[in-house]
């Protein structure tokens, strides 16, 4: 009204609409309802603990609301949050990942592990301007949070003389083709002994186009160093598990690092790469089980009694008990290259087509960091915001809404 922005196209979008049922409908049932001592039920989704997309409509309202008039305005009013599930378009879930990420980095540089990201832990929150409504994400639910004041120590830069430095400029040129500066040997060296594969791997990532020069900037590592919480002290109570079963991490689930060449040992411990790779596996089940924006917008091929191979993929990663979970995950990251050619061609071709090198791209650095615990696996909020922030200009986004 007036210079107010009309919702109603994202309410839509989000399949949050009001019933069908004409005015004099409604006030006949909520007479008869009345009568009889009855209550008025509304459609509404609702959600299982596993994320299942099982919806049932049975909510009841309060007996003290008015019978509805006819009025030529009407508003749709919710609790603040909406489940990320019920996202408008590509772009703005694309967002919503970001802002749930940073404030994941927030918690983090306070020494806060969240420990159980899940699609119903990332919410999104409508921003109402005068001229347009946009959307952040944020992260909920702290109950599985531990937190630490202590930190640790993460491997220093150390000088390293500039012949060995050109040597290995050179053997990276003769045998992986990358041509990179002396930082990025001396920022490799931080954190890996095995230099040449480690820089060949991160130079070779498809975040770096390696017919170009390779800096430390083109590779990410020129980050602010950050605090790493130190969660040592902390013994795990029996029975104990952090996380929502569908979006946790193999090495979680298996206590051990799954993919690690360093030879030092370290003693596992749940951290932040970890909830991140949670972040990515809620965008995943996303792109495997929807076929476009809103709640009702389940893939026919995962409606009961299928038989399409996508629900197997959807119980085997995600749906199935933890054992079934760790395995084909872990066996994912012993084999990265699987993820394109079984996970990717899964995803809904129509709608998420424009993610995929997105969805690439941050599983190449999930493995990188997993691989070798280095600068990506320090910095990882750093390296997946800047993937989703370079990808978010050109993500398909739905119409502007008109003020009216």
């Amino acid at each position: 009204m007036g210079d107010a922005m009309d919702g109603t196209l994202r309410s839509i979008c989000r399949d949050m609409v009001t019933s069908s049922k004409n005015l004099q409908q409604v006030q006949n049932e909520l007479e008869g309802n009345r009568s009889a001592g009855g209550r008025e039920s509304f459609l509404v989704p609702m959600y299982t603990s596993k994320d299942v997309d099982v919806f049932e409509y049975p909510v009841q309202r309060d007996d003290s609301r008015y019978v509805p008039v006819d009025r030529v305005h009407t508003e749709i009013l919710m609790p603040t949050g909406i489940v990320v599930k019920s996202f408008c378009d590509v772009r703005e879930l694309v967002s919503i990942f970001i802002g749930g990420i940073e404030d994941h980095l927030h918690a983090h540089k306070e020494g806060i592990l969240h420990r159980d990201v899940s699609s119903g832990n990332l919410l999104i929150f409508p921003v109402t301007t005068w001229d347009r409504e946009e959307a952040v994400g944020r992260l909920m639910d702290l109950d599985h949070a531990i937190f630490t004041g202590k930190s640790k120590p993460i491997p220093t830069r150390e000088s390293i003389d500039s012949d060995m430095s050109a040597m290995k400029i050179l053997e990276l040129k003769k045998y992986f083709n990358v041509t990179v500066t002396h930082d990025v040997v001396a920022e490799a060296r931080r954190f890996s002994t095995n230099t040449d594969l480690y820089i060949s791997r991160a130079a070779g990532a498809p975040v770096i186009n390696t017919s170009e020069l390779v800096t430390i900037s083109r590779l990410g590592w020129e980050q602010t160093e950050l605090p790493w919480p130190d969660f040592s002290s902390r013994i795990a109570r029996p029975g104990e598990r952090s996380g929502t079963l569908p979006f946790m991490s193999p090495e979680v689930l298996s206590g051990h690092f799954i993919n690690y060449k360093g030879y030092d040992r370290q003693k596992f411990h749940h951290n932040s790469i970890h909830d991140l790779e949670s972040f990515f596996w809620v965008l995943v089940r996303i792109c495997l089980t929807r076929s476009g924006p809103g709640l009702s917008m389940v893939r026919e091929e995962l409606k009961p009694n299928s038989k399409e191979d996508l629900l197997n993929i959807v119980y085997e990663y995600f749906d199935s008990e933890a054992s079934i979970i760790k395995e084909t995950k872990s066996q994912l990251f012993l084999n990265e290259s699987r993820f394109e050619g079984d996970i990717i061609p899964f995803f809904d071709k129509t709608y998420f087509e424009s993610l995929q090198p997105l969805v690439l791209k941050w599983w190449a650095t999930l493995n990188l960091a997993y691989c070798f615990h280095g600068n990506e696996y320090y910095h990882i909020h750093s390296h997946i915001l800047r993937l989703l922030r370079d990808a978010l200009p050109s993500m398909p986004a739905s119409q502007p809404i008109v003020p009216i």
